[in-house]
């Protein structure tokens, strides 16, 4: 995949993102200098929980070229309520490092105000049953995500969106077919289309859905 981006001159991002937990995977900082030394004009994104990102393992990561490090909502739950955690391992490393680094680690901020039901858990395309579900299709009309982000698995099958946590349907698999020929395949384009024009062909766009956390007041 990144031979293919360079041979394109890709210069917008590339996202390590966690259908498990990022930095889990001890190989993470060679995937990142690869793809910088063959991409240097792209952004390297880490999506991560926090709960790894100590200040060795961060300064590990900026020296490999992660430009920027996405650390997502921690939640506990008490009783029926959703009750925002702080990333503690994350928020130690921001506070160790200096102003430049600061500047790489951006962290989500969902309080209270905003957890009062307007803050959505998504249902991952239909596979995880919620109460309250409101169709994806009635809420937006359309759906332009696929368009802006090609979505690649471990396993190198090319996926619809970030939001499908299943492997079918896939689109191409990087390792038998060039990524821009996969991209620019007939049904791709036309469901890609599609789905900007409000047009949910696919079972799992037409399951896709938010529901809400409990309201914790």
């Amino acid at each position: 995949m990144i031979d293919d981006l360079g041979r394109l001159k890709y210069r917008g991002k590339i996202i390590f993102a966690p259908w498990s937990e990022t930095l889990l995977d001890e190989r993470l900082p060679s995937f990142v200098r690869y793809a910088k030394a063959r991409l240097p004009k792209s952004q390297i994104v880490v999506q991560t929980n926090g709960d790894l990102l100590t200040r060795e393992k961060f300064e590990e990561l900026r020296e490999a070229g992660v430009g920027h490090i996405d650390v997502s909502d921690h939640y506990r739950r008490e009783g029926d309520r959703y009750v925002i955690e702080e990333p503690r391992q994350a928020i130690r490393t921001y506070r160790q490092v200096d102003d430049a680094a600061k500047k790489m680690i951006h962290f989500h901020d969902l309080n209270y105000k905003r957890i009062r039901k307007i803050e959505p858990f998504h249902n991952r395309s239909g596979l995880v049953p919620l109460q309250d579900l409101i169709s994806h299709e009635r809420l937006y009309k359309k759906c332009s995500l696929p368009e802006g982000t090609m979505t690649i698995n471990h396993a190198g099958e090319v996926l619809l969106c970030c939001r499908q946590w299943v492997d079918l349907p896939s689109f191409g698999n990087i390792k038998n077919d060039d990524i821009k020929k996969i991209w620019n395949a007939a049904e791709f384009r036309k469901i890609r289309k599609n789905l900007r024009e409000g047009i949910f062909e696919l079972e799992l766009c037409r399951e896709c859905g938010y529901g809400y956390l409990p309201d914790p007041r």
